[in-house]
C-alpha cells in the first residue's frame, strides 16, 4: 500500500508540472538562483527536481514590461498673488469647478498696492529728471555764455598786456591814437546800450513766452489730475505725458529768452564800463607820457593785471571745455542705474496692482483652493491650483534594468487601481536620459500619453499599472523559460540528441515573455531540449508557518558539468 501511494504522489507532481508548462504559469526573472529557505531558524525538506523533453517550435512572441505610475495633468498651474500681508476680498473658485480662460478666481484689497504704485511712480519721475540732467548737463545758452566769457577774458588780457607794454615802452603817438579811439568808442557803446534798453520787442517776446508757459503748466496740471485717478486709461496717461513735455518745452523757451536778454544787456553794460575805463586809462597814459614820468606803482599794478587776466582766460577756457565735453559718463552711468532701479520698482508695483485680480490663464478645473475672504496672502502661498483634466498623462517609474527596452512611440495599456476594469491605450512620449536614485534603486520617469482619458473619470494622483509593449516577433524559435540555464559564463540549454545523449549548448536569446523565450542563435526548429523544474524547498519557520508556493527560475548550471559536451551551434 505504501508503494502505491508513492507512485500516486509522483503522478500528481508530474501532472502539475505539465500543467504549469502548458498554461505558461512560469516567469523569466533576472536572477539565476534557485529558491531556498531564508528564514532564520527555519528547517527545510529537499524536494527532487523533475525533467521533461520539449521539441523546439516556432511561434509568435510579445514582450512587455509592467511598471507602475501616477496620473498627472501636464497643463497644471498654481496661482499666487505677488503681494504680502494683503487681505483677500473675494474668492470665487471652488474645488471641482470648471472655469474658462479669463474667469475671475479671487481678488485682494488694492489701496495699499495703489499707494505703492504712486510712490514708485514719483521716484521714477525724479530718477528720469536726474538722468536727463546727467545726459544733458548744459544748454546752448550755457555754451554761448562760456564762449562770451572766454572772449571777454582774452580781450581783457590783451588790454592788460598793451597797458603794461605802454608803461614799459612809452609811445606818445600811440597814446594819442588810443585816446582818440577811446573817445570815439565810448559813445558807440553807450548808444548800443540805450538802444537795447529802448527795444520793447525783447520784453514783449518774454511776456508772450511767460504766458505760454503758464498756460502749458495749467493744462498739464489738469491732465495730471485726470491721470492720477484710480485705473487711468491709456489715453489719459498719454495726454498727461504729452502735456508735460509741452510744459517743459515752454518753460525752457521762456528761460532761454530771459537768459539771452539778460546776457545781451550785461554785455552792453560791460562794454560801456570798459569803454569808459579805457578812455580814462588812455587820458592818464597820455598825461603820464607827456609828463615824462614812469609810475612804478602803476607798472606793478599793470603786471598784476596781466597775471590776473591770464588766470581769467585759463579759467574761462576750462569752463568752456567742460561744457563742450558734454555729459560725464560716470554720472550718466550712476543716474541710469538709479533710473533702472526705479523703473524696476515701478514695474513690480504696477504688476502687483494689475495682479490684484486673479484670473484663470486657461480653461480647466479647479483642483485646490487655499484661502478664504479675510485671509492674508503671500507670494509663496498658492491660492488656487488649476488643471486641464481633458488631457491627462502618466508618469511611469521604470527600473534601470528595463529602461533600455523603452523607446518613444511604444504602445502602452494602462489600468487603474481606482477604476477596476477600466483599460486605456497610450503611447510612450518621452524617455528621460537621467534617472533618480531612491533607496539605492535608480528609476526613470517615463512620460505616457492616455487616449480617451476625458471620459474615464480620472484624477491627478491616481495609481496606474502599465503594460509597455517593448517588442514582438512572428515565427520565432521559442523555448519555454524552464529550458534556460544561466550562470556567470552565459546562457545555455540542455540539448538532447536522438541517441539520448545530452549536452549543454550556449544560446543567444532575444525577446522574453512570461512563458517563452526567443532563441536568436544556438537552436533549430525541431531540436529537443530538456526542461527542468526544481520546486523550492518546503520551509517551516519557528512559528510553524509554511512558505508560499515555489517559484520557477532559470537554472544555474554547475560549473563545467553536463551530460555531454559544450557544443556551439549556428542555429536558425
Amino acid at each position: 500500500m505504501k508503494k502505491r501511494n508513492n507512485v500516486l504522489k509522483w503522478i500528481v507532481v508530474l501532472t502539475v508540472v505539465g500543467a504549469l508548462i502548458g498554461v505558461g504559469a512560469v516567469v523569466l526573472p533576472k536572477q539565476s538562483t534557485s529558491v531556498s529557505a531564508q528564514t532564520t531558524g527555519a528547517t527545510s525538506t529537499p524536494v527532487p527536481s523533475y525533467t521533461q523533453d520539449y521539441t523546439v517550435k516556432r511561434g509568435d512572441i510579445s514582450a512587455n514590461i509592467s511598471p507602475t505610475g501616477e496620473v498627472y495633468a501636464p497643463h497644471q498651474t498654481s496661482l499666487y498673488f505677488d503681494a504680502n500681508s494683503i487681505a483677500l476680498v473675494a474668492v470665487n473658485a471652488k474645488v471641482g469647478q470648471v472655469v474658462q480662460a479669463g474667469a475671475v478666481l479671487a481678488k485682494i484689497e488694492t489701496s495699499t498696492l495703489q499707494g505703492a504704485v504712486d510712490k514708485a511712480n514719483a521716484s521714477l519721475l525724479s530718477a528720469e529728471d536726474d538722468l536727463n540732467t546727467a545726459k544733458n548737463p548744459y544748454t546752448d545758452i550755457d555754451k554761448r555764455q562760456a564762449e562770451a566769457a572766454v572772449a571777454q577774458a582774452k580781450s581783457s588780457l590783451e588790454a592788460a598786456r598793451k597797458k603794461l607794454a605802454d608803461l614799459q615802452a612809452p609811445d606818445l603817438a600811440t597814446a594819442q591814437t588810443n585816446l582818440q579811439n577811446a573817445q570815439e568808442n565810448l559813445p558807440v557803446t553807450q548808444d548800443k546800450l540805450a538802444a537795447l534798453k529802448a527795444d520793447t520787442t525783447i520784453q514783449a517776446n518774454i511776456d508772450n513766452l511767460q504766458w505760454k508757459a503758464n498756460e502749458a503748466e495749467a493744462y498739464h496740471g489738469q491732465q495730471l489730475k485726470n491721470a492720477s485717478t484710480p485705473n487711468p486709461s491709456e489715453e489719459q496717461l498719454d495726454y498727461e505725458l504729452l502735456t508735460r513735455n509741452q510744459m517743459l518745452d515752454a518753460q525752457e523757451a521762456l528761460q532761454r529768452a530771459q537768459l539771452q536778454a539778460q546776457s545781451d544787456r550785461m554785455k552792453a553794460e560791460h562794454d560801456v564800463v570798459a569803454a569808459a575805463d579805457t578812455l580814462a586809462d588812455a587820458k592818464k597814459a597820455l598825461a603820464d607820457l607827456q609828463a615824462g614820468a614812469t609810475d612804478q606803482l602803476a607798472l606793478a599794478q599793470a603786471q598784476n593785471a596781466v597775471s590776473q587776466a591770464e588766470y581769467d582766460v585759463k579759467n574761462a577756457q576750462s569752463s568752456l571745455d567742460t561744457i563742450l565735453a558734454g555729459a560725464d559718463p560716470e554720472k550718466v552711468k550712476l543716474a541710469q542705474a538709479k533710473y533702472d532701479a526705479a523703473q524696476g520698482s515701478y514695474d513690480k508695483a504696477k504688476a502687483a496692482l494689475d495682479g490684484a485680480t486673479m484670473v484663470a490663464p486657461f480653461a480647466g478645473t479647479v483642483i485646490a483652493v487655499n484661502g478664504e475672504v479675510g485671509d492674508l496672502v503671500s507670494p509663496s502661498r498658492a491660492v488656487v491650483t488649476l488643471a486641464d483634466l481633458t488631457e491627462l498623462r502618466v508618469h511611469a517609474s521604470v527600473d534601470e534594468t528595463q529602461i533600455a527596452n523603452v523607446q518613444v512611440g511604444q504602445q502602452v495599456q494602462v489600468t487603474f487601481d481606482a477604476l477596476p476594469g477600466k483599460r486605456l491605450p497610450g503611447q510612450v512620449l518621452e524617455v528621460p536620459l537621467e534617472g533618480t536614485l531612491s533607496n539605492n534603486v535608480v528609476t526613470y520617469q517615463v512620460d505616457i500619453s492616455l487616449q480617451n482619458a476625458a471620459d474615464a473619470a480620472l484624477k491627478p494622483g491616481m495609481t496606474a499599472s502599465l503594460q509597455i509593449s517593448i517588442g514582438s516577433k512572428k515565427n520565432a524559435i521559442l523555448v519555454p523559460s524552464l529550458a534556460i540555464i544561466q550562470n556567470a559564463e552565459g546562457i545555455f540549454v540542455t540539448l538532447k540528441e536522438s541517441s539520448g545523449v545530452t549536452s549543454t549548448v550556449p544560446i543567444q536569446i532575444g525577446l522574453r515573455s512570461g512563458t517563452n523565450v526567443e532563441v536568436v542563435r544556438g537552436l533549430n526548429e525541431g531540436d529537443t531540449v530538456v526542461l527542468t523544474y526544481k520546486a523550492a524547498t518546503t520551509t517551516t519557520n519557528r512559528q510553524g508557518q509554511q512558505g508560499g508556493p515555489p517559484d520557477v527560475v532559470f537554472r544555474e548550471a554547475p560549473a563545467g558539468s553536463s551530460s555531454g559536451s559544450n557544443t556551439q551551434r549556428s542555429g536558425q
